[in-house]
C-alpha cells in the first residue's frame, strides 16, 4: 500500500487547497490527485493547531456564499465543481461546506467533506473524518484543520500548525495507526499578477505551504504553491514531487461563479 497523505491543499478542495495538499494513508497516487484536486487549516482537540491570531484582513481571498462555485482542471483534466452548498456552525464556528469530494484510483476509493471558515483575514480548510477503500481494505481517518492563508501579512511572512489523523481499519488483524503533520505558510508575493488560461488575475497573493509528515515511522515532505486572487479565490496551486522543484499535480482555475 502506499503512504500518501490525503490531499489537504487547498488544493483545495478543491479541489482547493485544493487548498491541494496530501495525505498519509494508503491511497494511490492516482486517487490522491482526485482529492487533491476536488477539494488547500487547524483547530484543536486533535484536530490540529495553528499560529493563527487573526490581523486586519487586506481582503476577500476566497469569497463565501451560498452556491458560490468554482471549476478546476487538474493536469489538464476537468475536475467536478466546488461548490458552497451550506453554512454550518460547529464548535461555535462558522463554516461553508463544500459538495462533497469523491475520488476513485486504480485501486482505491474514498470520499471527503471540507469546509472554509474566515476570522480577521485567517482562513481556515477543515476536513471531516472520512472513510475511504484501499486495494480492498476499508478504514476511516479522522478529519484535520489548517490554516491555509493569513492575508495580511507582508511578503516572507510565515505562519506555523500541525494536525494528527487516526487511521482505524475493519480489518482487526490490522491496527490502528497515528500520523502527525506539521505545516509552515510563507507569504511570497502580494499584489502581484497571474495569468491563467486566457485569464489575468490581479491583487494575487502567492504562497507555499510545505508539510513535513511523520505517518506510521514513515518521513516525506510536500510543498505546494498556492496563488488566490482577491474577490475570485484560489486561481492556481502546484504541488510538487519530492525533489521540491518538479510540479507534479498542476491546479488551475476554468470558471467561477460568485453571489
Amino acid at each position: 500500500m502506499n503512504n500518501q497523505k490525503f490531499a489537504s491543499s487547498i488544493i483545495f478542495i478543491f479541489s482547493f487547497f485544493l487548498l491541494v495538499s496530501c495525505t498519509n494513508e494508503p491511497i494511490d497516487p492516482a486517487l490522491s490527485a482526485q482529492l487533491a484536486a476536488a477539494n488547500a487549516a487547524s483547530t484543536n482537540g486533535g484536530n490540529g493547531n495553528g499560529t493563527g491570531g487573526g490581523g486586519t484582513s487586506s481582503g476577500d481571498y476566497f469569497p463565501s456564499a451560498l452556491n458560490n462555485q468554482w471549476v478546476y482542471t487538474q493536469n489538464g483534466v476537468s475536475q467536478p465543481a466546488t461548490k458552497m452548498i451550506s453554512i454550518d456552525n460547529i464548535n461555535g464556528f462558522t463554516y461553508y461546506t463544500f459538495s462533497p469530494t469523491t475520488g476513485t484510483g486504480s485501486t482505491s476509493s474514498a470520499s471527503a467533506t471540507q469546509r472554509l471558515r474566515k476570522s480577521s483575514g485567517d482562513y481556515f480548510l477543515k476536513t471531516d473524518d472520512y472513510s475511504f477503500t484501499s486495494n480492498g481494505i476499508s478504514a476511516t481517518q479522522t478529519g484535520f484543520e489548517v490554516l491555509t492563508l493569513k492575508d495580511y501579512l507582508p511578503v516572507g511572512g510565515i505562519w506555523t500548525g500541525s494536525y494528527t489523523q487516526t487511521t482505524t481499519y475493519n480489518n482487526p488483524l490490522i491496527p490502528s495507526i497515528t500520523g502527525t503533520t506539521n505545516y509552515t505558510g510563507t507569504i511570497l508575493e502580494i499584489g502581484s499578477t497571474v495569468t491563467v488560461g486566457s485569464t489575468t488575475y490581479n491583487n494575487v497573493i502567492k504562497m507555499k505551504l510545505h508539510e513535513s509528515i511523520d505517518f506510521a515511522g514513515s518521513n516525506s515532505t510536500v510543498d505546494t504553491d498556492y496563488w488566490f486572487a482577491k474577490n475570485v479565490g484560489l486561481v492556481k496551486s502546484i504541488t510538487y514531487a519530492a525533489d521540491g522543484t518538479t510540479p507534479q499535480y498542476t491546479t488551475l482555475l476554468t470558471s467561477y461563479i460568485l453571489n
